[in-house]
């Protein structure tokens, strides 16, 4: 999600200096494996530009390796900015 953010980023000249994250796995009993994984973004200076805001979010959440992921992993995205 990241690196389709920077790409986007550095696309519009945009600095992503200041963009930090955190992925968390939540693993289910049984069967044991991941039912969801949450990334949390937490931007400390972000641009004060909200079409591009948007558009990083957006990104974010058309990843590819996101959409490839199994339908049944649930992915919560938190962004704090």
């Amino acid at each position: 999600m990241v690196t389709i953010m920077g790409i986007l980023a550095n696309r519009d000249s945009v600095s992503l200096d200041g963009l930090t994250w955190e992925v968390t796995k939540i693993m289910q009993a049984s069967p044991r494996k991941i039912s969801e994984i949450v990334i949390d973004f937490h931007w400390e200076n972000p641009i004060n530009d909200v079409s591009m805001i948007q558009k990083l979010k957006n990104a974010a959440k058309t990843c590819p390796v996101a959409l490839s992921l199994d339908p049944e992993i649930k992915q919560t995205l938190k962004f704090d900015f």
